[in-house]
């Protein structure tokens, strides 16, 4: 079964996810796609650290999310996501990072 939680910034999504992901019974393994690149961004991963398990597998994994799902795919196994919009967020800047060189290389020819 899958699962889709949504809702705005800070609305409870992760605690309501991790509720869910505790009710399932299995193993539980927590995709992590934030990164903590400023110090607003850091308290909440840690907050976020302090209320997982001790028992739940956590993987940090900003970017390649497709890879770091079919590794850990069992029938054992409650894959949580933690979040989709902070993965597609990274993907969008990481993107811009790849194509800025290009773009300044092409605005010096004429």
């Amino acid at each position: 079964m899958a699962e889709l939680i949504i809702g705005g910034a800070r609305s409870g999504k992760s605690a309501l996810a991790e509720v869910r992901a505790r009710l399932s019974g299995l193993a539980v393994v927590y995709l992590a796609t934030a990164r903590a690149e400023d110090e607003e961004m850091a308290r909440r991963v840690v907050h976020h650290r302090e209320r997982r398990p001790l028992n739940w597998t956590c993987i940090q994994e900003p970017l390649q999310l497709a890879a770091a799902l079919r590794g850990h795919t069992a029938a054992d196994v409650c894959i949580l996501v933690d979040c989709l919009t902070l993965w597609l967020t990274n993907l969008f800047f990481a993107g811009r990072a790849a194509a800025r060189p290009k773009l300044a290389s092409r605005s010096t020819v004429r």
